[in-house]
């Protein structure tokens, strides 16, 4: 599994990655997080923290600098992120 796929899969299950600092953490409102993802996390740590710094880039400059509406943003984020609309 790619840090990508990884990626797609806690988002999907409405998880929500923070970067804080060396630290990544995972919000888990559903408690969909298996022990498997749990290690799949650790194990991609810097990789998904690479793509939540660059999906909120993205999601930024579209809000502010393309005026568009803040789920309108993240969705072209996403798809700008990932290679697909998400």
């Amino acid at each position: 599994m790619t840090a990508a796929e990884l990626f797609t899969m806690l988002r999907t299950a409405g998880c929500r990655l923070i970067p804080d600092g060396e630290r990544l953490r995972v919000q888990d409102p559903q408690h969909a997080l298996t022990d498997d993802l749990r290690q799949a996390t650790r194990q991609h740590k810097q990789g998904l923290m690479a793509l939540v710094e660059l999906f909120e880039e993205r999601a930024a400059i579209m809000e502010y600098d393309g005026h568009l509406a803040r789920d309108e943003a993240e969705r072209l984020a996403w798809a700008c992120v990932l290679g697909k609309g998400q």
